[in-house]
């Protein structure tokens, strides 16, 4: 975290691919969450979410629902961030061992 002007907390606005930097990302907004005026509230989340967007984590619609309010609690984006990258595991593991699928198939 660096200080812009000495005013606003703000993030490296860097392309961040890495799930770790994303989880740091949301550590910050937590620990920024201390900061009850709105303008550093708002800039945060602005942040944030341009991070997670830069970073194409955008499949979860729990990203789509933070986008739509104002100032969303960082324990909501921490937590989209998980979803999003437990999804992708998923699919990923999925798609590595095709008998999975049909086991998954037979099992339901």
């Amino acid at each position: 975290v660096f200080i812009n002007d000495g005013n606003e907390k703000m993030i490296p606005n860097t392309k961040m691919y890495n799930f770790d930097r994303l989880r740091r990302i949301a550590e910050i907004c937590t620990s920024l969450n201390a900061y009850k005026r709105p303008t550093y509230r708002i800039a945060r989340n602005k942040m944030i979410i341009g991070q997670l967007l830069n970073a194409k984590m955008t499949t979860n619609l729990d990203y789509l629902r933070i986008l739509n309010t104002k100032n969303p609690p960082p324990e909501r984006i921490a937590r989209a961030v998980k979803a999003d990258r437990d999804q992708r595991l998923a699919s990923r593991s999925e798609r590595n061992n095709p008998r999975s699928r049909l086991n998954n198939a037979g099992n339901s």
